[in-house]
């Protein structure tokens, strides 16, 4: 009989032993990591998100406004533009992942024509036929060379319904502008310029 106890009293020990070991292992464990959803990155930026800009805003103050729009586009890879308002004007941010992540602004601060470039209809013709990025034409004190052209797929609000448009793409000399001229059918040439940001200088809060 005592034998017997002794027994019992030496299973309940190891298993009240092995119980401890477990709960001091559980407390030694390092907290498994929490996500930050006070700050997304800005590929995830979705309508109704505040973005910050550090400098990237009128006289190099921060751009701070809130996603309205966003907009998918396709040519081959894809990437999106987050739109707002800023100053009383509508302003845009493209997001691209290609092979690595890379924002754009347009501040929409001036109205740009063909014309204003120097360039003709014939001249972005006989660019898209050659595709010779050795062509370039000065502006705004700048040199711009042609990067590409191409028909680009955009999606309105991200949805299924596809409307195509031609853009020819110019890169300012050793500065970090970008120069697009777009053609929609029906409609004239129309000239949007951007920036490059940082991508670290870039903060997502949900809205």
């Amino acid at each position: 009989m005592i034998w017997f106890l002794l027994a019992v009293l030496i299973v309940v020990f190891i298993i009240l032993f092995a119980i401890y070991m477990r709960k001091d292992k559980d407390r030694t464990r390092p907290p498994a990591p929490v996500e930050n959803l006070a700050e997304l990155s800005v590929a995830a930026a979705a309508v109704g998100d505040n973005i910050s800009i550090r400098g990237a805003g009128d006289d190099y103050a921060d751009l701070d406004f809130t996603v309205d729009r966003k907009n998918r586009y396709d040519s081959g890879h894809e990437w999106f533009e987050l739109s707002g308002r800023y100053n009383g004007r509508r302003i845009y941010v493209e997001v691209s992942e290609d092979d690595e992540l890379e924002v754009t602004v347009d501040l929409g601060r001036v109205e740009i024509a063909l014309g204003d470039l120097g360039l003709s209809e014939d001249d972005l013709i006989r660019m898209d036929e050659t595709q010779d990025q050795s062509e370039s034409f000065d502006y705004d004190g700048s040199t711009w060379r042609y990067k590409s052209s191409r028909e680009i797929g955009y999606f309105k609000d991200d949805e299924a319904e596809r409307e195509g448009y031609y853009s020819w793409d110019f890169q300012e000399q050793d500065g970090e502008r970008i120069l697009s001229v777009e053609k929609w059918e029906g409609e004239p040439f129309d000239v949007c310029l951007a920036r490059r940001v940082n991508p670290d200088d870039v903060q997502v809060f949900p809205g």
